[in-house]
């Protein structure tokens, strides 16, 4: 006599789930101005690739080590940007600029967070 026991196969659903990011911030100031672009992240975040661009010379750092940050002198009136790609399971990641010259200040960020329970 042969038994048959059924195998049950499932998915924990409790498995954490990772979450694609791409993020872009940028501008274009009045004035010539030092930009200090930076990359951040908490828990697990990581990018992959980050790119800044600057009247239109593009660079690209692939895996940066996080904190991550560089200064870059913006001339008048000539767009800029940071962008990256990464993820996150529990954790978040950011990119972001700013700068000051004289009584001209401008900033801005792009992040991205995720939280499994």
């Amino acid at each position: 006599m042969v038994l048959c026991i059924p195998a049950f196969v499932g998915c924990d659903s409790d498995d954490p789930v990772a979450k694609t990011c791409e993020l872009s911030a940028g501008d274009r100031p009045t004035v010539e101005i030092d930009i200090t672009f930076t990359a951040t992240s908490t828990g697990d975040g990581e990018i992959t690739q980050l790119t800044y661009i600057v009247a239109g010379e593009e660079t690209v750092v692939s895996n940066p080590n996080l904190p991550w940050e560089i200064d870059v002198l913006i001339p008048a009136e000539t767009d800029f940007s940071i962008s990256a790609n990464g993820s996150t399971t529990n954790g978040s990641i950011t990119v972001a600029y700013s700068g000051t010259a004289i009584s001209y200040e401008i900033s801005g960020s792009d992040s991205c967070s995720h939280e499994n329970d």
